[in-house]
């Protein structure tokens, strides 16, 4: 009788000799091994692809606003390369909205992200001009000239259109004495700006437009005893300035209110209307009110 092989390798030598097709059994072995990891690690992800990937087709966002000239859906899923969330993935949500915020020359926020069957709605608070600002630039003469930007309230330059200006001759014009530039979707650190903002906010509540006014200038407080580095000016249409004092809320001791203030410009720039006068100038951080004068604001 002979001898049963000794050794493991041996008996597998054996059985693949003795099984009818055993060597070409043995040989599909690691095919069948490497074939499966191939189809977990990229047929498998790629069905997902084909049929869980965010398309662009498939995403509905908040309605924009008509100054918004861009296609903001098409950016953001271009820019971020939305199309390799799996919708299937739990992350997929708040990667979506965190793709939208990165658009912060229109997207102030992105509220909620909803998965309803294959569509995604995305919920948006677009970011909303409320003031333009003169900013000086270099032209291709390298002559310094001052262009005009928009704002929203957090100080964001916004990328309107050229005309916007001229479509909406009623925004409030902000003027500060050598103010920088900053590209869209960049914020204003400068105190300046934001004290203007302040104002320009308050003054929403009120007809601006039918008060003709048009400016707003900020400058340098020089009574040190306010304890207010900057006070605020306002400029109409037809050339009448007003001292305005101090941001609303912040006004000082004694200084009236907000409210009051916009009772008596209203008032006063009724009346000297109504007179026929030109120019003039209100000063209703201090209660005085004359005709004839002029404000030197920078």
């Amino acid at each position: 009788m002979a001898n049963a092989p000794a050794t493991f390798r041996d008996r597998l030598y054996l059985a693949l000799h003795v099984i009818p097709g055993g060597s070409l059994l043995f040989a599909l072995i690691p095919l069948v091994v490497f074939g499966y990891l191939g189809w977990y690690h990229y047929a498998a992800e790629k069905i997902d692809r084909t049929f869980y990937s965010l398309q662009m087709d498939k995403i509905q966002i908040s309605t924009q606003p008509d100054w918004i000239q861009s296609n903001v859906l098409e950016d953001v899923y271009k820019n971020n390369r939305l199309d390799r969330i799996n919708l299937l993935d739990p992350s997929a949500n708040p990667d979506i909205a965190s793709a939208f915020e990165t658009h912060s020359s229109w997207v102030k926020a992105a509220t909620s992200v909803r998965k309803y069957s294959d569509t995604v709605f995305v919920d948006l608070i677009y970011r909303q001009p409320i003031a333009l600002i003169w900013v000086p630039y270099q032209d291709k003469e390298n002559r310094w000239v001052k262009g005009v930007y928009a704002l929203d309230a957090d100080g964001v330059v916004l990328p309107v259109a050229e005309d916007f200006a001229q479509r909406h001759s009623d925004f409030l014009i902000i003027d500060i004495q050598n103010i920088g530039t900053q590209v869209a979707g960049s914020a204003y650190a400068d105190s300046r700006v934001h004290q203007a903002l302040k104002l320009v906010t308050y003054l929403q509540s009120s007809n601006q437009k039918e008060l003709g006014l048009q400016w707003i200038y900020v400058d340098r407080d020089n009574d040190v005893s306010s304890g207010r580095p900057w006070q605020l000016f306002l400029g109409t249409t037809d050339d009448r300035k007003i001292v305005w004092g101090h941001t609303p809320g912040e006004e000082n001791g004694g200084e009236e209110s907000a409210d009051r203030k916009l009772h008596r410009l209203a008032v006063w720039l009724k009346s000297e209307r109504e007179k026929g006068t030109k120019g003039g100038l209100l000063d209703l951080s201090s209660g005085r009110a004359t005709t004839g004068q002029t404000i030197a604001t920078q």
